[in-house]
């Protein structure tokens, strides 16, 4: 913990308030509308990306200290998103389909012209490809104006466990309705269906959402004091992080794949070795904590005491660890299973598919919104013929619909920011946790597609630039 908590009780300027409850607004409302995936979720999260600008020009005139060219340097940084949204909207001027039938939206042909054209699009509906464009620039402005906006801890501190409190509450929610529902009650699936939890549509979806939360929380937690006396520690702040994170855990775990319940495990794990580390019942590690005891309570502190929070935080990690190993062996006889064999084998196939469609437009990709129709034409009898979204894979998708080169320009950004934070060659207890918490959401990139959900891509963008901010 630093002496900025002391002298830093509540933000400095206006422009710190804004960011924080526009951050809030921006993570929490369009989750409650079907997990970020409707037109709603869509429109709040436009209307409130608005105050984003706003927040930006007016940042130097109300902070004395505000770093030189911060606009500037915010629309730089922001500038590969504005050339991917107008570079989408010249390619919708290049369509590979073309409706033949306008009145009913049902009749498509293949514009041979344009399908030589590197910049054509094989877009089915203008608009859907606009608004996924759209969205990932309002991603990308809330992330950066984190970075931009603010240079303190306990701000950055403030704004994730706000916005983690109020994910916790609609797990909580969510238990309850389930628990309910177990027992013949009302039941929150009546409204968003079976495979939901909570405000979301689909439960993996929220497994995503949940670990960011739950890995910003004890990242917010290990930032404040550590309580020894028995009922101060149980009490503590500190504590509270820990609970909440700890049941954003649980609630990703209950809704996450046999997979990827593996890397919540292994999540939870790093998160309690980190607190576990911190307070090592040693007078290095010690020392700061016990100060800070002796400072507010006169009696000292027994070795017994000083253990205490050790002990605890190790033995969730042998739990967490447990569960871990636990998780790899239902994973491995679950895909043993002959229903987990033909998912596979056709997710193979359709990959096999995508890699193909890939390698004929591997520049920019096919466009927007483009996926579900391009790769209708490619299915063959081995696959069944059912409308697919995504071929299972975030990666592939960018890919095919972006190209390589749009994948560069989509990954410049962060790029850019990850360097800076690798040549510092240092990191925070509650950067490892932050970090690690990314990678795990990252690795699943590759092989499932936590970012079709706005709101896993928008705590994503959130907690990456607050990392960024923080170190």
């Amino acid at each position: 913990m630093l002496e900025e908590h002391v002298v830093l009780k509540a933000p400095r300027y206006v422009n710190e308030n804004i960011l924080i409850y526009t951050t809030l607004a921006l993570v929490f409302l369009p989750a409650l509308f079907y997990g970020g995936e409707s037109l709603m979720a869509f429109s709040v999260a436009v209307s409130l990306s608005l105050l984003i600008p706003f927040n930006i020009i007016s940042y130097p005139h109300n902070w004395i200290d505000a770093p030189k060219h911060s606009r500037r340097n915010f629309l730089l940084a922001l500038s590969p998103y504005l050339f991917f949204f107008a570079f989408t909207c010249f390619r919708l001027t290049l369509p590979i389909f073309e409706n033949v039938n306008p009145q009913d939206n049902s009749v498509y042909v293949i514009n041979t012209e344009n399908l030589k054209n590197i910049f054509a699009c094989a877009y089915s509906d203008g608009p859907t490809a606009i608004s996924s464009a759209i969205a990932l620039l309002v991603v990308a402005a809330a992330g950066l104006s984190i970075y931009f906006i603010t240079q303190s801890r306990f701000i950055l501190r403030n704004m994730l466990s706000l916005c983690g409190f109020s994910v916790a509450l609609l797990a909580i929610i969510a238990f309850v309705f389930d628990f309910l529902a177990y027992l013949g009650g009302p039941s929150l699936q009546y409204i968003f269906g079976e495979n939901s939890f909570a405000t979301f549509q689909n439960s993996q979806y929220w497994s995503y959402f949940a670990m960011i939360w739950s890995g910003a929380l004890f990242a917010s937690g290990i930032y404040t004091f550590q309580r020894f006396r028995p009922y101060k520690f149980f009490l503590s702040l500190r504590t509270g992080f820990i609970v909440l994170g700890l049941l954003l855990g649980i609630s990703a775990l209950y809704t996450a794949s046999s997979f990827f319940r593996i890397f919540v495990c292994l999540q939870l794990a790093i998160c309690f070795l980190v607190y576990a580390y911190n307070v090592l019942p040693t007078e290095k590690f010690l020392k700061k904590h016990t100060n800070i005891e002796s400072r507010k309570n006169k009696r000292e502190t027994t070795q017994l005491m000083r253990t205490l929070p050790f002990l605890v935080y190790f033995a969730f990690l042998a739990l967490s660890f447990f569960g871990a190993i636990k998780a790899y062996g239902y994973y491995v006889e679950n895909s043993k299973l002959p229903a987990s064999q033909t998912l596979i084998l056709n997710e193979k196939l359709i990959q096999k598919d995508t890699k193909s469609l890939i390698k004929v437009r591997p520049y920019f990709g096919w466009g927007l919104n483009s996926f579900e129709s391009v790769i209708a034409l490619e299915q063959g009898d081995d696959l069944p013929l059912i409308p697919r979204k995504s071929p299972r894979s975030d990666y592939l998708k960018v890919i095919f619909e972006n190209g390589y080169l749009g994948i560069f320009i989509l990954a410049l950004t962060p790029a850019v920011f990850l360097l800076r934070l690798i040549y510092n060659r240092k990191i925070s207890a509650s950067g490892v946790i932050m970090l690690t918490t990314l990678l795990s959401i990252f690795f699943a990139f590759f092989y499932s597609t936590p970012f079709m959900s706005n709101s896993v891509a928008m705590s994503f963008s959130v907690l990456l630039f607050s990392l960024f901010r923080w170190e």
